[in-house]
């Protein structure tokens, strides 16, 4: 059986309202599809409005999801999405190098440079501890993501 969508009759919310046809018999019933509602290619700086707003109504820290490292790139232009609505290998990545970078360069002026430790087994620890920071904050986030409820990125 194949049904005829007649058209839109609301479009305002998250529920859309269609008429089905049914054929053979005659009648039209009232169909109601529930599907996300999204503009046409929301901007990211809307979208990332949306995600503070929604995470300051749930009492979030601003400082978890969004740091002043993370605020300072956005004013540079990068469009990285706040913290709990970024994948688990964006947070890896943006957390863990610039862990790992500060890390790095402390732990080498501070001792590594001092005990002789070479430049190339500083750079291998400074990524390992890189990528472990990262993705311990990742998962953090993720969690955080799940505890509040919030919404994938795609859908605010």
């Amino acid at each position: 059986m194949v049904l005829k969508l007649r058209g839109v009759v609301n479009t305002t919310d998250s529920a859309r309202l269609f008429c089905v046809k049914i054929p053979g018999e005659g009648k039209q019933v009232p169909h109601t599809v529930y599907v996300p509602f999204q503009e046409e290619k929301m901007s990211f700086e809307r979208k990332k409005e949306r995600a503070l707003a929604i995470m300051e109504s749930k009492n979030m820290w601003r400082s978890n999801y969004a740091p002043p490292a993370l605020r300072g790139l956005w004013k540079l232009g990068l469009k990285i999405p706040p913290l709990p609505f970024a994948s688990f290998w964006q947070i890896t990545v943006i957390m863990g190098s610039g862990f790992g970078f500060v890390w790095g360069l402390a732990m080498w002026s501070a001792t590594w440079q001092g005990m002789g430790v070479p430049p190339s087994l500083a750079i291998l620890r400074s990524l390992f501890c890189g990528v472990l920071f990262g993705a311990g904050m990742a998962a953090f986030h993720g969690w955080r993501r799940k505890v509040n409820g919030l919404p994938e990125w795609k859908n605010l």
